[in-house]
């Protein structure tokens, strides 16, 4: 499938006020050599700590013990049972990334949306301050916040615990909600975003703004082949049994073809609101200059007859009128349509030509009767 496909739609956002724990990814340089000393030795403890990381391994040992139980509090280690720590697999990821998510708890203004095509639901999240019992009593916003709505989570937000997001691109602070309540307060998105995703070149971006800022994010585009998107579109305009999968064109009739298709032998097609398995639903696609073929022979015959037709814009000598039966039926050589001669074109122009004959019919019959 070689037509340049590009889907788009728009992301439907909601925005949530939500209590819980969030854990920004920070560049902890008192805890990314502890991390390395650990993978180095496998396990560790207080003493080893101090001894390496401080050289001084009693009057530097509660140091180490603070730095390693916070790392454990953090999930970079796990505690053995015998007293020791070891690497967790966050704490892994943690090395491999040079950051470490540091727990907060707070309130917090997090984005989310359903959209199938993202991977995770949780758009972007930023810390967001309670309104103060005066504020919310006498402060000039008071009667916006006597009607606040708190309501519970729908599900799909909720699966965003646990994971790691980005979608404001490499600008923004990488964050994981670790706790979230399920009951929330439901506030404008403030969000304009669209997907965009190239099927051909299997790139998949986010684009727009978010709370002020613009997002330009790469995602994870979707694991399927562009011929079966093209066969999903091609069926939803019921043109799928017209697909010639060899030649990669579609096959219809002289009839059904519009003038301006019949020499260029491609058509554009608009694709209403597809539909494409398992991705849902996307704005209107313009496919351009998909190639055309004659169903049937008869058919390639009265193409290739239009555009012997089609080229006769001067006087039809011999050698110049072979060359145009050859072009006009070059396209449909394995139907070998049989074209008419010059001279049975000029006898049909002639009878047909009225009170004032054309250019065509001229340069036909002149050139005949004159033997060019």
């Amino acid at each position: 499938m070689k037509h340049k496909l590009i889907f788009r739609r728009t992301l439907n956002v909601q925005c949530w006020r939500v209590s819980g724990q969030v854990a920004i990814a920070k560049k902890r340089s008192d805890l990314l050599p502890v991390l390395l000393r650990v993978q180095e030795v496998e396990q560790t403890d207080p003493k080893d700590i101090a001894d390496h990381l401080f050289f001084e391994r009693d009057s530097r040992r509660v140091v180490a013990e603070r730095l390693l139980k916070v790392a454990h509090n953090y999930g970079l280690l796990k505690k053995e049972n015998d007293g020791a720590y070891s690497l967790s697999e966050e704490g892994k990821r943690a090395i491999a990334k040079e950051r470490v998510y540091v727990p907060q708890e707070g309130t917090w203004t997090i984005w989310a949306s359903d959209d199938s095509m993202l991977e995770y639901p949780i758009l972007h999240v930023v810390a967001w301050e309670e309104p103060s019992a005066f504020d919310e009593v006498w402060g000039k916003d008071k009667k916006e916040n006597s009607n606040r709505a708190f309501k519970t989570l729908p599900p799909w937000v909720t699966k965003g615990v646990g994971r790691v997001f980005d979608a404001m691109g490499k600008a923004a602070e990488s964050s994981r909600i670790d706790k979230m309540h399920s009951i929330a307060e439901s506030v404008p998105d403030q969000a304009s975003l669209e997907l965009k995703w190239d099927v051909g070149t299997g790139d998949l971006r986010l684009r727009g703004d978010l709370a002020g800022q613009s997002v330009d994010s790469v995602l994870k585009a979707p694991d399927i082949e562009p011929d079966q998107v093209w066969k999903s579109l091609l069926k939803q305009a019921a043109l799928w049994s017209r697909w010639d999968g060899d030649r990669k064109a579609l096959k219809v009739t002289f009839s059904e073809s519009e003038i301006s298709e019949r020499e260029r032998l491609t058509r554009d097609l608009t694709f209403k609101n597809p539909m494409i398995p398992g991705v849902g639903q996307f704005k209107d696609i313009d496919v351009q200059n998909i190639p055309l073929f004659p169903l049937l022979a008869g058919d390639a015959e009265k193409w290739a007859d239009w555009r012997l037709k089609a080229r006769i814009n001067d006087y039809a000598t011999n050698p110049r009128y072979q060359q145009w039966v050859k072009e006009a039926a070059e396209p449909f050589s394995e139907f070998s349509p049989a074209l008419r001669e010059r001279a049975e074109l000029a006898e049909v122009a002639w009878a047909d030509r009225g009170n004032r004959p054309t250019a065509y019919c001229w340069h036909l019959v002149a050139s005949e009767d004159w033997g060019l």
